[in-house]
């Protein structure tokens, strides 16, 4: 599952790395960092047990000196990758006298699968494997393999926990990040639910009918509910086209940055240019490409030429190719040629290679804009990006439509419902209108539909029945 699949190094890079740089001793940095550094050696982390949980200090792991090896039992539980982990690191209890905080020393097992270590998968409820238990009988390891002073574990393990706290901020900064992108989408459903909300108080408290009976027509309050509903359609349009694109770029480069790699996905990117068919396989936040391929197309659509840079940066209008590689395919063989750089010019961009990069739902109207025209001049698909862009026209216009249906919702005729009643009925109105949004969408993608007509139908469904609902209020 997806879910479960291992994070390269596990615990190694982003914990253990950093903890044997500030504690290990130089036997133990040359031993374990090219492996941590690499990724080619992956570590579990053995902390938590049974009865030390959120007691940390409380656990009970043993480590017994046998002359110059230690012999471990006990068990650690929510052993997180240990099921694709090589090595493990733990806190074990070395000196079962003194105070708690005392007496526990850092310790490194230089294999997972030693005599007596045992690894137990833990399936969650959603069947995925992503935790264990590890079983510790009679397990034999290096006395020299204690990272810090022996007893004095304790502050090692906070070093680490101080590492892991800081991803975890990261990890929360880059969620906060996204959250207005995901705004805009739900703005229409949240608009809805606290124009039914506001409405439905005056309701209860006898003040909209106080406001209809001295003669308000139905039209004015729609009216009135509106203006409300302009200033929020406003602010849907300035966190869809400068809020939420700003956010999303800047999560993008903090967590590139945070993780020190470049941006990848699958594949890498691809865009066209004529014949030109470009793979920019990793693109750094600062726009510099590793491993770009450019793909040559000649008129009878046969190949004629694959190049390949290590890297590839643009300055002055041309991008300067490093580390060059090309070869030329014709009938009568491959001939292949390199040199140490060279400056390709082109009408591609880096602002172009960063729009294949990004998110879709990310990129601002203009943005959506400058991309399509690009797609059409070098005669490509433009139907997923067509559609975003009727999207962010469509949201602000749909948060409107949504508080004209509360309106009827609140004070129409539904058979006695409630006020209760009918708010619930607004929200369940609320969900579907984003399911048959998000539906439409991506039903018009397959089968090659209007990507106007996909976008704005379910928003002009739900208008004509907030119409036909308002004339049937008296």
């Amino acid at each position: 599952a997806k879910a479960a699949a291992p994070v390269v190094g596990g615990g190694g890079v982003s914990l253990l790395g950093p903890t044997l740089i500030v504690h290990g001793t130089d036997d133990q940095k040359e031993k374990y960092l090219p492996g941590i550094l690499s990724g080619e050696v992956a570590w579990a982390q053995g902390y938590s047990e049974p009865g030390a949980g959120s007691d940390l200090a409380g656990l009970q792991t043993r480590a017994m000196r046998d002359g110059d090896e230690l012999v471990v039992n006990g068990q650690k539980i929510w052993t997180s990758g240990a099921q694709f982990a090589d090595k493990l690191f733990a806190l074990v209890r070395t000196d079962p006298n003194a105070p708690k905080h005392r007496g526990i020393s850092f310790l490194l097992f230089d294999d997972i699968k030693s005599p007596g270590l045992t690894v137990r998968p833990l399936i969650s409820m959603s069947w995925k494997h992503i935790f264990n238990e590890t079983f510790f009988e009679d397990v034999r390891t290096p006395a020299n393999n204690i990272v810090g002073e022996e007893n004095r574990g304790w502050y090692v393990g906070m070093t680490l926990l101080d590492y892991e706290r800081s991803g975890i901020g990261g990890a929360i900064e880059y969620v906060l990040l996204t959250v207005p992108r995901h705004a805009v989408v739900l703005f229409p459903l949240a608009s809805v639910i606290g124009a039914l909300v506001g409405l439905g108080t005056l309701a209860v408290s006898r003040e909209l009918t106080v406001v209809r009976a001295s003669g308000v027509s139905v039209a004015r309050t729609v009216g009135s509910v509106l203006m409300g509903a302009l200033a929020l359609m406003i602010i849907a349009v300035v966190i869809g086209e400068v809020v939420a694109p700003y956010c999303e770029r800047l999560a993008q480069t903090r967590r590139a940055a945070a993780l020190e790699e470049a941006q990848s996905r699958g594949a890498g990117y691809w865009v066209r240019e004529g014949r030109r068919f470009v793979n920019a396989v990793r693109v750094r936040p600062d726009e510099v490409v590793e491993d770009m391929y450019i793909y040559e197309i000649g008129p009878d659509g046969a190949l004629r030429t694959v190049t390949h840079a290590g890297a590839a940066q643009y300055r002055d209008g041309a991008w300067m190719l490093e580390s060059v590689r090309w070869s030329e395919v014709s009938p009568d063989g491959v001939v292949t040629r390199s040199t140490p750089s060279v400056a390709w010019e082109t009408r591609l961009r880096p602002d172009l290679v960063s729009l294949a990069s990004a998110r879709l739902e990310s990129l601002s109207g203009r943005a959506l804009v400058r991309y399509i025209d690009y797609l059409r001049e070098n005669r490509l698909e433009t139907a997923a990006y067509e559609l975003a862009l009727w999207m962010k026209i469509v949201y602000p216009l749909a948060t409107g439509v949504m508080i004209v249906l509360a309106v009827p919702l609140v004070l129409g005729r539904l058979g006695g419902a409630g006020i209760g009643q009918r708010i619930l009925a607004g929200c369940l109105i609320a969900v579907t209108f984003h399911v048959v949004n998000e539906v439409s969408g991506k039903m018009g993608i397959v089968y090659g539909l209007s990507p106007a007509l996909s976008a704005f139908a379910p928003t002009l469904l739900f208008l004509v029945a907030g119409v036909w609902l308002l004339h049937r209020v008296r």
